[in-house]
């Protein structure tokens, strides 16, 4: 009977959501069909073209698309600010989150080149929006520090800021807004601890490792 059949979709449909959604428990009739209709779509796409490795061409592709996105709302969000770009706004972040760091932690924390980090923190000390100090444990080190006025420019954006996390992920769920959270910080986590270790190694070094430890957590 094509009703048993439907029920049985169904039943196997509210199993995947439970075991793949967060918190389905508590979600309602319109997460469940939100995410019933994704899977629907990306199944039709996946039947009218699927080549080998394709999922990880258009993962890249997609995560390039979205960071220009970001970039161009956020460009906006920065105008009439001191700091204007969103490497120097995760600079600033950064040492609100943690106080004092060094140029080091500040350069891998946020995945950039230690010339351009550097180069960008002697622009955010120009316009007093940090400062260095000497590390008194280690001489070799130089510290960075919010300043107040760094701190009084990170509070006039941060609203402008909210306005641009809820353009970038307007019309998304609850469930699909967190379970798209774990993943990205799962991947994010990943890729700065392989940045950290083979830092001036060539990619397919930085390939072979991922494999390396993905077959290690599977095992």
């Amino acid at each position: 009977m094509k009703t048993k059949r439907l029920l049985l979709e169904l039943v196997e449909l509210l199993d995947s959501f439970e075991a793949t959604v967060p918190n389905a428990d508590e979600m309602g009739l319109d997460a469940f069909l939100s995410y019933a209709l994704s899977l629907r779509l990306d199944q039709q796409q996946e039947e009218v073209s699927h080549t080998p490795s394709s999922d990880e061409a258009t993962i890249a592709q997609m995560l390039s698309l979205l960071y220009r996105v970001s970039r161009h709302y956020t460009k906006k969000a920065f105008q009439e600010r001191l700091f204007n770009t969103e490497e120097e706004y995760s600079y600033l972040v950064s040492l609100l989150s943690s106080g004092r760091l060094t140029k080091t932690e500040l350069n891998t924390r946020n995945a950039l080149e230690r010339s351009t980090g550097n180069e960008m923190l002697r622009r955010l000390a120009r316009l007093g929006l940090v400062i260095e100090m000497d590390d008194p444990v280690d001489k070799r080190q130089k510290l960075v520090q919010l300043t107040p006025l760094g701190r009084t420019e990170l509070m006039k954006v941060f609203p402008d800021l909210r306005e641009v996390t809820q353009l970038l992920t307007y019309q998304l769920d609850n469930w699909q807004k967190l379970y798209l959270r774990n993943l990205l910080s799962q991947m994010t986590a990943r890729h700065l601890v392989l940045m950290r270790d083979l830092r001036d190694a060539p990619i397919t070094d930085y390939l072979s490792e991922a494999s390396k430890r993905q077959d290690d957590n599977e095992a």
